[in-house]
């Protein structure tokens, strides 16, 4: 997957483009990263990185990793599914009242409910 590819994943999950350009840079590093690698990746000041990993923690998709003095960063583990499946549900929560009524000419939204509750649960997945 390239890195446009889940730069656009994280901005349809409603990230702003700073965010998910963080979310980008530290979803595609193989190893966690330092403050000072993350403000050269992104290009950002270090004033806005900084505000960014704190909304980011506070969601809980980021953790700190302290090893003595030093600080870094990475994606908490399963943090990208459980966007995902948060993602789903409010998708869901949105369709669902059209498929309590009656569209007899579309029956697809009450099953795509159904699979969207299929997924939700981990049935569907």
């Amino acid at each position: 997957m390239s890195d446009i590819e889940v730069m656009r994943l994280f901005l349809k999950l409603g990230f702003t483009l700073s965010a998910a350009t963080v979310l980008t840079v530290l979803f595609s590093a193989k190893n966690p990263m330092c403050f000072g690698e993350i403000v050269k990746a992104t290009g950002y000041a270090k004033g806005h990185v900084s505000q960014i990993l704190k909304q980011l923690e506070a969601r809980k998709i980021v953790e700190r990793i302290y090893e003595g003095k030093k600080v870094q960063f990475r994606l908490k583990k399963n943090a990208l599914s459980e966007l995902l499946l948060e993602h789903l549900v409010e998708i869901k929560k949105s369709i669902e009242p059209f498929a309590m009524q009656s569209f007899p000419q579309d029956d697809r939204i009450k099953k795509l409910v159904e699979r969207l509750n299929e997924a939700i649960s981990g049935d569907g997945i």
